[in-house]
């Protein structure tokens, strides 16, 4: 069997998957909006639960009271989705927008507008692929780069799907200040996250803020209820607790994702492989002078050290040329994970030189044109 009829066979089973969870998530919205106006309707799911459990009234009651603690889907709907890394979260995104913009309720539309907001810079680019796929018209989705931008699109008629990038936003908050609240006050409006941190501080591990968070808290004061699908491999403890669904645990609160496909349930079904698997080792010999009686080198160091960046750069290219590119060049993408946004930095342009060298030889040439990305933190490319 070939590698394109393989390759064929998986993605129409990842194709199902999608589907499957498109579906599932557009059929709770539907029941959600039914009950748009009960406030209690998320209790009276799980009294209903428990009750089909035959639970005894007093358990079911501590249960209950338990639940109304939380204001999950009070003042907007939310649904959070756990997908694996590779399981095509554009694809889910764009899909995901396309039939929440199509809702419709006495013909009229149930959306005013659907924002798709991430902080990849390659998202829209991206979505032009994805929903040219589709076979969508491009006239139908647009990015807002900039709060003025942002605000003419909510204000007019189209497009209806609107495509927002953090990293243009100074600050998480400005994507829905004051002045955007007030417009979409008397709007219905569907908000697809795909998950991100960021850091106030702009140090990495400092000050952490979650966008699921940052929409959720300026979306409290809107008079109609507004729904949050947020993507991501992992969730949070925070974000299960605030957007997740109730398990209905009796003793222990515990959250759970509306529907999940995780990286353990991807390795094994052969949409991801493990890279526990295939661990390639690398001896380097590493000297370093004692400066200042310092005994013991640092991580940063070890990791950022340029002789260790070299060699294991000119393994790496060895390892694309004659094993990897063999196997998914043309169907695949790698991703080469590194300790800091300086040795990525060192890595990318070590591994392009080792690439160059290597490509020059006859036999691995077809591999010259091979594209090689830098992602930092914050998505510099």
């Amino acid at each position: 069997m070939s590698v394109h009829h393989i390759f064929q066979v998986e993605k129409k089973k990842l194709f199902i998957k999608q589907k499957y969870g498109v579906e599932k998530v557009i059929d709770e919205v539907i029941k959600k909006y039914q009950n748009e106006h009960n406030s209690e309707y998320e209790l009276e799911r799980l009294k209903k639960k428990l009750s089909d459990l035959n639970i005894p009234e007093s358990i079911k009651q501590r249960a209950l009271e338990k639940r109304k603690a939380y204001k999950n889907n009070r003042q907007q709907f939310s649904l959070l989705l756990q997908y694996a890394a590779g399981f095509g979260k554009t694809y889910i995104l764009c899909w995901l927008a396309l039939m929440l913009k199509d809702l419709a309720k006495d013909r009229n539309s149930f959306f005013d507008k659907v924002l798709i907001i991430s902080d990849r810079v390659d998202l829209r680019d991206q979505v032009d692929r994805a929903m040219h796929n589709m076979n969508i018209e491009k006239t139908l989705f647009a990015e807002a780069d900039n709060r003025d931008v942002l605000k003419k699109y909510l204000t007019s008629s189209s497009p209806r799907i609107i495509i927002v990038n953090i990293q243009k936003f100074p600050f998480l908050k400005e994507i829905l200040g004051n002045s955007e609240m007030s417009i979409l006050k008397d709007k219905r409006i569907a908000f697809l996250i795909d998950e991100i941190h960021r850091s106030n501080s702009g140090a990495q591990h400092q000050s952490m803020t979650s966008l699921f968070d940052v929409v959720a808290d300026v979306l409290d004061d809107t008079s109609k209820k507004n729904l949050i699908v947020g993507l991501t491999a992992t969730p949070t403890d925070e974000n299960l607790a605030r957007f997740g669904e109730f398990q209905g645990c009796l003793e222990d609160i515990k959250w759970i994702p509306f529907d999940a496909y995780t990286m353990k349930e991807a390795i094994e079904d052969g949409f991801v492989l493990d890279p526990t698997k295939s661990l390639v080792s690398c001896s380097i010999e590493l000297q370093f002078a004692e400066e200042n009686n310092k005994k013991m080198q640092s991580s940063k160091d070890i990791y950022e050290n340029d002789d260790r960046i070299r060699a294991i750069a000119k393994k790496t290219a060895e390892i694309l040329v004659t094993t990897t590119f063999k196997k998914i060049y043309g169907y695949g993408k790698g991703v080469f994970a590194c300790y800091s946004i300086d040795a990525a930095k060192k890595y990318y342009d070590a591994i392009k030189e080792e690439l160059f060298i290597l490509t020059q030889n006859q036999k691995y040439q077809k591999f010259k044109d091979a594209k090689i990305y830098k992602y930092t933190h914050n998505q510099e490319r």
